[in-house]
């Protein structure tokens, strides 16, 4: 691997682990409102605390896994290996 290989590795890792944090702390937030819309039990906040849940905690936890994975493959992936790419997109 060259050194302009190595560096763009390592650039894609951090710009992958960065993006994977502030996913966690988004969800974090979606998980506290949730919490107290539901504590709250005003008349609509159970379903807005329900679409909450399906349609934005889900999806953001579903990218966190990816980022998971990415940062997996990227990590173990062999030198000039096309790491992370996805060719079913």
């Amino acid at each position: 691997m060259s050194e302009m290989d190595f560096a763009r590795k390592r650039e894609v890792q951090g710009a992958l682990e960065g993006l994977h944090e502030q996913l966690r702390l988004a969800l974090a937030g979606i998980v506290v409102a949730m919490a107290a819309l539901r504590y709250q039990n005003a008349d609509r906040d159970e379903e807005i605390a329900l679409v909450l849940d399906r349609f934005v905690a889900r999806r953001v936890a579903e990218q966190i896994e990816r980022v998971s994975e990415l940062l997996a493959r990227e990590i173990t992936a062999p030198s000039g290996s096309p790491a992370g790419r996805r060719t079913d997109a």
